[in-house]
Protein backbone atom coordinates (compact mmCIF):
# COMPACT_ATOMS: atom_id res chain seq x y z
CA UNK A 1 0.00 0.00 0.00
CA UNK A 2 1.05 3.62 -0.25
CA UNK A 3 1.29 3.88 3.53
CA UNK A 4 3.68 0.92 3.60
CA UNK A 5 5.76 2.38 0.78
CA UNK A 6 6.00 5.70 2.63
CA UNK A 7 7.07 3.87 5.78
CA UNK A 8 9.92 2.03 4.04
CA UNK A 9 11.10 5.11 2.17
CA UNK A 10 11.04 7.16 5.37
CA UNK A 11 13.01 4.45 7.19
CA UNK A 12 15.55 4.32 4.38
CA UNK A 13 16.08 8.06 4.52
CA UNK A 14 17.24 7.70 8.13
CA UNK A 15 20.13 5.48 6.99
CA UNK A 16 23.39 7.40 6.59
CA UNK A 17 24.45 7.87 2.96
CA UNK A 18 27.33 5.59 2.03
CA UNK A 19 27.04 3.50 5.22
CA UNK A 20 27.01 0.16 3.43
CA UNK A 21 26.43 -2.22 6.39
CA UNK A 22 23.44 -0.23 7.67
CA UNK A 23 21.88 0.31 4.24
CA UNK A 24 22.43 -3.35 3.31
CA UNK A 25 20.65 -4.41 6.49
CA UNK A 26 17.72 -2.09 5.74
CA UNK A 27 17.48 -3.36 2.15
CA UNK A 28 17.56 -7.01 3.24
CA UNK A 29 14.95 -6.38 5.93
CA UNK A 30 12.58 -4.78 3.41
CA UNK A 31 13.17 -7.53 0.83
CA UNK A 32 12.48 -10.21 3.44
CA UNK A 33 9.27 -8.53 4.58
CA UNK A 34 7.87 -7.12 1.33
CA UNK A 35 9.97 -8.37 -1.56
CA UNK A 36 10.87 -4.80 -2.60
CA UNK A 37 12.76 -1.77 -1.29
CA UNK A 38 13.40 1.91 -2.06
CA UNK A 39 16.72 3.16 -0.66
CA UNK A 40 17.64 6.86 -1.10
CA UNK A 41 21.34 7.67 -0.92
CA UNK A 42 22.56 4.19 -1.84
CA UNK A 43 25.52 5.74 -3.69
CA UNK A 44 27.17 9.06 -2.65
CA UNK A 45 26.19 12.07 -4.76
CA UNK A 46 29.73 12.59 -6.12
CA UNK A 47 29.80 9.01 -7.43
CA UNK A 48 26.34 9.47 -8.97
CA UNK A 49 27.69 12.52 -10.82
CA UNK A 50 30.59 10.42 -12.11
CA UNK A 51 28.29 7.58 -13.16
CA UNK A 52 26.06 10.06 -14.98
CA UNK A 53 29.12 11.42 -16.81
CA UNK A 54 30.12 7.86 -17.73
CA UNK A 55 26.63 7.18 -19.09
CA UNK A 56 26.67 10.45 -21.07
CA UNK A 57 30.09 9.62 -22.52
CA UNK A 58 28.71 6.32 -23.79
CA UNK A 59 25.82 8.19 -25.39
CA UNK A 60 28.21 10.63 -27.06
CA UNK A 61 30.09 7.60 -28.40
CA UNK A 62 26.80 6.33 -29.92
CA UNK A 63 26.90 3.18 -27.77
CA UNK A 64 23.16 3.21 -27.00
CA UNK A 65 20.65 1.12 -28.92
CA UNK A 66 16.83 0.88 -28.85
CA UNK A 67 15.83 -1.58 -26.14
CA UNK A 68 14.13 -4.79 -27.18
CA UNK A 69 11.61 -7.08 -25.52
CA UNK A 70 11.60 -10.87 -25.34
CA UNK A 71 14.67 -13.07 -25.48
CA UNK A 72 16.59 -15.15 -27.97
CA UNK A 73 14.93 -15.52 -31.34
CA UNK A 74 11.80 -13.80 -30.03
CA UNK A 75 13.64 -10.58 -29.15
CA UNK A 76 12.36 -7.52 -31.00
CA UNK A 77 12.10 -3.74 -30.72
CA UNK A 78 8.51 -2.65 -30.08
CA UNK A 79 8.07 1.10 -29.52
CA UNK A 80 4.46 0.57 -28.45
CA UNK A 81 5.73 -1.22 -25.32
CA UNK A 82 9.05 0.48 -24.59
CA UNK A 83 10.98 3.32 -26.18
CA UNK A 84 14.12 3.71 -24.06
CA UNK A 85 17.72 3.40 -25.22
CA UNK A 86 20.20 1.09 -23.48
CA UNK A 87 23.96 0.55 -23.30
CA UNK A 88 25.25 -2.67 -21.72
CA UNK A 89 27.99 -2.25 -19.11
CA UNK A 90 31.22 -4.23 -18.96
CA UNK A 91 31.34 -5.47 -15.33
CA UNK A 92 35.16 -5.42 -15.47
CA UNK A 93 35.34 -1.72 -16.42
CA UNK A 94 37.49 0.01 -13.79
CA UNK A 95 35.28 3.09 -13.60
CA UNK A 96 32.12 1.07 -13.12
CA UNK A 97 33.68 -1.19 -10.49
CA UNK A 98 35.08 1.74 -8.51
CA UNK A 99 31.91 3.85 -8.63
CA UNK A 100 29.30 1.18 -7.92
CA UNK A 101 30.34 -2.34 -8.98
CA UNK A 102 32.06 -3.13 -5.70
CA UNK A 103 29.11 -1.66 -3.78
CA UNK A 104 26.70 -3.93 -5.65
CA UNK A 105 28.97 -6.90 -4.96
CA UNK A 106 28.88 -6.12 -1.23
CA UNK A 107 25.08 -6.09 -1.40
CA UNK A 108 25.01 -9.40 -3.32
CA UNK A 109 27.12 -11.14 -0.68
CA UNK A 110 25.01 -9.72 2.16
CA UNK A 111 21.75 -10.83 0.53
CA UNK A 112 23.10 -14.33 -0.08
CA UNK A 113 24.27 -14.59 3.52
CA UNK A 114 20.92 -13.52 4.98
CA UNK A 115 18.34 -14.69 2.42
CA UNK A 116 20.00 -17.66 0.69
CA UNK A 117 18.96 -16.50 -2.78
CA UNK A 118 22.10 -17.97 -4.41
CA UNK A 119 22.70 -14.81 -6.45
CA UNK A 120 25.67 -15.50 -8.71
CA UNK A 121 26.34 -12.36 -10.74
CA UNK A 122 24.93 -9.00 -11.85
CA UNK A 123 24.24 -7.87 -15.41
CA UNK A 124 23.68 -4.14 -15.90
CA UNK A 125 23.03 -1.50 -18.52
CA UNK A 126 22.52 2.23 -18.63
CA UNK A 127 18.96 3.19 -19.63
CA UNK A 128 18.22 6.54 -21.24
CA UNK A 129 14.65 7.75 -21.58
CA UNK A 130 14.45 10.76 -23.85
CA UNK A 131 11.49 13.16 -23.27
CA UNK A 132 8.27 11.22 -23.92
CA UNK A 133 9.90 7.76 -23.74
CA UNK A 134 8.26 5.11 -21.56
CA UNK A 135 8.14 1.41 -20.70
CA UNK A 136 4.73 -0.22 -20.34
CA UNK A 137 3.74 -2.51 -17.49
CA UNK A 138 5.81 -5.71 -17.50
CA UNK A 139 7.63 -8.36 -15.46
CA UNK A 140 11.41 -8.65 -15.66
CA UNK A 141 11.36 -12.43 -15.33
CA UNK A 142 8.56 -14.84 -16.15
CA UNK A 143 7.92 -17.65 -13.72
CA UNK A 144 8.65 -20.38 -16.29
CA UNK A 145 12.31 -20.09 -15.48
CA UNK A 146 15.31 -17.94 -16.17
CA UNK A 147 18.24 -16.57 -14.25
CA UNK A 148 17.04 -13.10 -13.23
CA UNK A 149 16.13 -13.13 -9.54
CA UNK A 150 16.40 -9.57 -8.17
CA UNK A 151 16.00 -6.34 -10.14
CA UNK A 152 18.04 -3.27 -9.14
CA UNK A 153 17.55 0.26 -10.51
CA UNK A 154 19.95 3.05 -9.53
CA UNK A 155 18.88 6.53 -10.64
CA UNK A 156 21.50 8.95 -11.97
CA UNK A 157 19.47 12.16 -12.39
CA UNK A 158 20.29 15.49 -10.78
CA UNK A 159 17.63 17.83 -9.38
CA UNK A 160 14.62 15.76 -10.45
CA UNK A 161 11.27 17.45 -9.72
CA UNK A 162 7.75 15.96 -9.60
CA UNK A 163 6.76 18.00 -12.65
CA UNK A 164 9.53 16.25 -14.62
CA UNK A 165 7.43 13.05 -14.63
CA UNK A 166 9.22 9.78 -15.36
CA UNK A 167 7.95 7.98 -12.27
CA UNK A 168 8.45 4.27 -11.73
CA UNK A 169 5.16 2.57 -10.88
CA UNK A 170 5.73 -0.60 -8.88
CA UNK A 171 2.68 -2.84 -8.45
CA UNK A 172 3.26 -4.37 -5.04
CA UNK A 173 -0.28 -5.63 -4.38
CA UNK A 174 -2.05 -8.35 -6.38
CA UNK A 175 -5.33 -6.49 -5.96
CA UNK A 176 -5.87 -4.64 -9.28
CA UNK A 177 -7.66 -1.84 -7.41
CA UNK A 178 -4.61 -1.10 -5.25
CA UNK A 179 -2.53 1.95 -6.09
CA UNK A 180 1.07 1.27 -7.15
CA UNK A 181 4.11 2.56 -5.31
CA UNK A 182 5.31 5.66 -7.19
CA UNK A 183 9.03 6.44 -7.18
CA UNK A 184 10.59 9.60 -8.58
CA UNK A 185 14.00 8.91 -10.19
CA UNK A 186 16.11 10.99 -7.80
CA UNK A 187 19.86 10.55 -8.25
CA UNK A 188 21.34 8.06 -5.77
CA UNK A 189 18.06 6.26 -5.06
CA UNK A 190 18.12 2.48 -5.42
CA UNK A 191 14.98 0.46 -6.11
CA UNK A 192 15.16 -3.31 -5.84
CA UNK A 193 12.49 -6.00 -6.07
CA UNK A 194 11.98 -9.67 -6.86
CA UNK A 195 12.10 -9.88 -10.64
CA UNK A 196 9.40 -12.51 -11.18
CA UNK A 197 6.91 -11.10 -8.65
CA UNK A 198 6.33 -7.37 -9.21
CA UNK A 199 5.02 -5.83 -12.45
CA UNK A 200 6.20 -2.27 -13.02
CA UNK A 201 6.23 0.49 -15.62
CA UNK A 202 8.01 3.77 -16.38
CA UNK A 203 5.91 6.85 -17.15
CA UNK A 204 7.00 9.39 -19.79
CA UNK A 205 9.30 12.14 -18.58
CA UNK A 206 9.66 15.76 -19.70
CA UNK A 207 13.49 15.65 -19.65
CA UNK A 208 16.22 13.07 -20.17
CA UNK A 209 15.96 10.33 -17.54
CA UNK A 210 19.04 8.20 -16.78
CA UNK A 211 19.38 5.05 -14.71
CA UNK A 212 21.61 2.07 -14.22
CA UNK A 213 19.40 -1.01 -14.35
CA UNK A 214 20.48 -4.53 -13.55
CA UNK A 215 19.53 -8.01 -12.46
CA UNK A 216 21.17 -10.23 -9.92
CA UNK A 217 21.13 -13.68 -11.52
CA UNK A 218 21.44 -17.26 -10.35
CA UNK A 219 23.78 -19.74 -12.02
CA UNK A 220 22.73 -21.32 -15.28
CA UNK A 221 21.07 -24.66 -14.62
CA UNK A 222 23.04 -27.65 -15.81
CA UNK A 223 21.26 -30.48 -17.59
CA UNK A 224 22.77 -33.78 -16.48
CA UNK A 225 22.10 -36.85 -18.58
CA UNK A 226 21.11 -39.97 -16.63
Amino acid sequence: SLSNSAMYIEAAERIGTGDAPDSNAAIIDALAQKGWCVMPGFIPEADIDSLRSLAQQQHAAESYRPAGIGKGGNRAVNHEIRSDLICWIDPHDDGYRELCGERFETLRLAINEQMYLCLFDLETHFALYRPGAFYGRHLDQFRQGGRRKLTVILYLNRGWQPEDGGELLLYTDQDPASAPVRVLPHGGTLVCFMSEVFPHEVLPARRDRLSLTGWYRTRESLLISP
